[in-house]
């Protein structure tokens, strides 16, 4: 353990170190394990990464807690998470898929549900499935590589997002089969759950936590440890996520000014915006919108 080294695990690092199939730097799939590297590294996950059992076995552990992961269990490894011990098995088989965060959140924009998931991934980073859902799953991953390396599509990026939406709800499925008839969670993420809720249909109007908290009837204080301690997220953190993927989702696919959008999402004015979105994104609102027509020149390419 005192030879290991830590290693930040980007999509970018993930298409450096192993040899699949990527949409620029947002995207990465895998289905042959063979020519995977070695490595001593102890991970520090900063993107999403799912990956499905086909053959064999393979385990590591996740901030310290091991896992076995055996055929049909789908692993999710979140954004924040320290991965060590991996070893798997000589025919082990699988697939994997690595999403960038920024990308992954516009797939997931305005998926009802997200709380669920977010505490479901948190506390269960196997999970495994029949074989039906098993095969619906490789079906999806087929389907996602086909459309990855088909550069005549000229909606690529949101083809495959539309998929990775579609995939989720399938997965949703799976958690709802195994939730049925369990008893709620604890009072903090049910309290978690509810504030999510209502931010999801408030955040364009309200980023104060303060008005959030009296909705739920509890105290700013008391709602910020509740979130903290189950999320690892403040209120405020939450908050500007939502708010920030909707400003990224705004300038990415609408031709809305940003008078317009100042209007729409509630803020003062249009240079408190830009600073505001300036301090989450380092850069200003026109700059994010013109790099993002760069880098869709440079797909389509």
């Amino acid at each position: 353990m005192c030879n290991q080294k830590f290693k930040d695990v980007t999509v970018s690092e993930v298409i450096k170190d192993c040899e699949g199939v990527s949409l620029g730097k947002e995207v990465f799939l895998l289905d042959d394990f063979s020519r995977v590297k070695d490595s001593s590294y102890i991970f520090r996950m900063r993107c999403l990464v799912m990956s499905l059992c086909l053959e064999g076995e393979c385990g590591y552990s996740v901030d310290t807690t091991e896992h076995c992961v055996r055929p049909n269990d789908i692993i999710i490894i979140r954004k924040g998470q320290t991965i060590s011990n991996c070893w798997e098995s000589p025919d082990y088989k699988g697939l994997l898929m690595a999403f960038s965060y920024n990308f992954f959140d516009e797939a997931i924009k305005g998926m009802r549900g997200l709380s669920s998931l977010f505490l479901f991934a948190k506390n269960h980073s196997v999970c495994n499935l029949d074989q039906d859902e098993a095969d619906r799953l490789k079906e999806y991953y087929r389907i996602i590589k086909e459309t990855v390396t088909n550069d005549k599509l000229y909606f690529r990026r949101e083809t495959i997002q539309s998929l990775i939406a579609a995939m989720l709800y399938d997965i949703s499925s799976v958690v709802c089969r195994m939730q049925k008839g369990n008893v709620v969670g604890s009072r903090a993420e049910r309290i978690f759950m509810d504030f999510i809720h209502i931010v999801e249909k408030k955040f364009r109007q309200e980023r104060r936590v303060g008005w959030y908290s009296e909705q739920l009837g509890l105290s700013p204080k008391y709602l910020s440890e509740t979130v903290k301690s189950v999320s690892g997220r403040t209120p405020n953190e939450w908050i500007d996520y939502y708010v920030m993927l909707e400003l990224r989702v705004r300038l990415r696919n609408t031709e809305a000014t940003i008078k317009e959008i100042t209007q729409d999402m509630n803020f003062s004015s249009q240079s408190f915006l830009g600073k505001y979105f300036k301090e989450h994104a380092g850069m200003s609102p026109l700059e994010y919108r013109k790099s993002i027509k760069i880098r869709e020149f440079y797909y389509l390419e």
